[in-house]
């Protein structure tokens, strides 16, 4: 008995780290009693609000936006997931303010994102005290942090990403098997019910392993087979996605995506602020930015995986891919060309940084596999600087998160503050509120307007 509990304690406790530090992420934001503004959060927003109308007034509609919006009429949610927008509304009903409701769904993309990385690294027989560590730096950088900053949906995307890898992992290693076509399923089910380029992605990211599952493996007819079954099962069960989007597109003149300056908005290098603090050394690694530290530890990193490569062959492939998608995402590609005669990738990509959802999962797992291939030398020593260089880099990136958090919230802009029923407000800046909840009921004209062509560029 003393024997099980301890293997339940050990199998446990990583899940209980991420998840806690999941919650002080969240809690970062608690402390201040506000909700942050961010890039594409009118947008979304204004999506919640329009299906939690719809369910508390039992008046739905699949199409047009009844209370949202301005009242517009316009078709939103049928081409944004619209399951998950009514998901999303169901939560807003139930914990009726948004602050709460920001609290609550950033707690939760943290904790699934880090519970995913953390499995994927995991599954590459990593042990468990260096998976939480670099879980830890994947759920402070890249765009996973950006949903409780800016309510960018590519932030859920990251989310999901390291279970796309769970799934790759199958086809490499699973000789009998390589296509459990259940879990591809849900999968793709989940990523196409809540975020179209999510999807797109992960076919992008599943690709080669199918490939190398097809010309590895002897059971060619099986794997073809339950492909086969997942993508029409996949089809079924997001019938309610693709079925508007070709009836809306083959019938109506759709608003293009807005066109976006690629070179701008792909990955670049930012100086550190090392001098200001010295444990800050990662500051600035969301979105499009990568400081010169972390881009030294992804250079030491894949070097590191090409110098040991005849010991980890799993270790040279992530970590090479990773890179590649990396390249992809950064400045060195000259996507301005690229897109003055492919125009339609500046509307359909928009910003090049959404490949670092690829890049970085791939990344990370590759640097839990050289910081495991390292502890297994036989110096002491060798060992205690390992454990100490990956700790200072852990504590950097969550103390860098939390920083950030501090200078950004703050901010007027990225506030609503707690407003007294006495103040007399312009008719056209009155939030309408529900007597007696405090809950902010919809958002001003002005507000609804602007930042839905931003939301329409599909952060």
């Amino acid at each position: 008995m003393k024997k099980l509990k301890k293997i339940n304690y050990a199998a446990c406790w990583p899940y209980l780290a991420v998840v806690l530090f999941a919650a002080y992420l969240a809690y970062r934001q608690m402390r201040t009693g506000n909700i942050i503004i961010g890039s594409d959060t009118i947008f979304h927003f204004n999506r919640f609000y329009e299906t939690e109308e719809q369910i508390r007034n039992g008046n739905l509609s699949w199409f047009m936006t009844l209370y949202g919006f301005n009242q517009s009429g316009r078709v939103i949610n049928a081409f944004y997931g619209p399951a998950f927008a009514y998901l999303n509304g169901l939560l807003l009903l139930a914990v009726r303010t948004w602050y709460r409701y920001q609290i609550i769904t950033s707690f939760l993309v943290f904790a699934v994102g880090g519970v995913g990385m953390y499995r994927a690294v995991h599954r590459f027989k990593v042990r468990g005290s260096v998976a939480v560590l670099v879980t830890i730096i994947y759920m402070t950088i890249g765009w996973l942090p950006r949903w409780q900053s800016g309510s960018n949906f590519t932030g859920i995307g990251a989310a999901l990403m390291p279970y796309g890898i769970l799934v790759a992992c199958d086809m490499f290693y699973d000789k009998e098997k390589p296509i459990h076509w259940i879990k591809l399923t849900i999968l793709m089910t989940v990523a196409l019910e809540v975020h179209l380029l999510t999807a797109l992605m992960y076919m992008a990211f599943l690709v080669p392993a199918w490939l190398y599952a097809i010309i590895k493996r002897e059971n060619k007819r099986g794997i073809l087979l339950n492909t086969l079954k997942a993508v029409l099962l996949t089809i079924f069960l997001t019938v309610n996605t693709l079925l508007p989007l070709y009836w809306m597109s083959k019938t109506n003149n759709l608003a293009p995506t807005a066109t976006m300056r690629m070179l701008e908005n792909a990955v670049h290098l930012k100086h550190t602020t090392v001098a200001f603090h010295p444990f800050r050394i990662l500051t600035h690694n969301l979105r499009a930015s990568l400081t010169f530290w972390l881009a030294y530890t992804f250079i030491a990193q894949v070097i590191y995986a090409i110098w040991t490569r005849e010991e980890s062959k799993a270790n040279v492939v992530v970590s090479l891919y990773g890179g590649f998608w990396l390249f992809l995402a950064s400045r060195l590609v000259e996507w301005d060309r690229i897109t003055n005669h492919l125009p339609a990738l500046a509307r359909f990509i928009q910003f090049p940084s959404r490949f670092v959802g690829i890049a970085y999962p791939l990344l990370i797992v590759g640097l839990g596999l050289s910081f495991e291939h390292i502890l297994h030398h036989k110096q002491k020593w060798v060992q205690i600087a390992a454990y100490a260089s990956l700790g200072l880099l852990t504590f950097a990136a969550a103390d860098c998160l939390g920083w950030l958090s501090k200078q950004r919230w703050p901010q007027p802009e990225h506030q609503i503050r707690r407003r007294d029923p006495k103040d007399q407000l312009p008719q056209e800046e009155r939030q309408e509120e529900k007597e007696g909840d405090g809950r902010l009921r919809c958002l001003s004209p002005s507000q609804a307007g602007r930042p839905a062509q931003a939301g329409a560029g599909g952060h």
